[in-house]
């Protein structure tokens, strides 16, 4: 089952948008300040929950789209830049042992 609320946020987003019309629309010399700060910073909240919605849904686009290896078996073969890498990798730590240097962290 899924839950398709992505019409929400954009639709509280234009709620908000027509608040402010109709606050500042008219007479603007007796704004109400108070209101206005209180509506902008809850657009900047749904700003932020906009943002974080799509960050969120890209991610599981992705993972649910990404290839996913779960043997040894079934990885494919790596590319020949991949290979070419590290075969010199290897030959340059194989180079640091023989000559009896230290050999740096494996992960940097």
């Amino acid at each position: 089952m899924t839950d398709d609320t992505s019409h929400i946020i954009p639709q509280a987003l234009e709620r908000f948008l027509d608040n402010i019309d109709q606050l500042t629309a008219g007479d603007t010399t007796e704004l109400d300040l108070v209101r206005l700060d209180q509506l902008a910073r809850t657009f900047s909240v749904y700003l932020k929950a906009a943002h974080d919605f799509d960050a969120h849904s890209r991610l599981v686009a992705e993972a649910t789209t990404q290839q996913k290896y779960t043997r040894y078996e079934d990885l494919p073969p790596p590319s020949a830049a991949d290979r070419a890498r590290l075969i010199a990798r290897l030959r340059a730590l194989y180079d640091k042992v023989n000559a009896g240097e230290e050999i740096p962290d494996l992960l940097e």
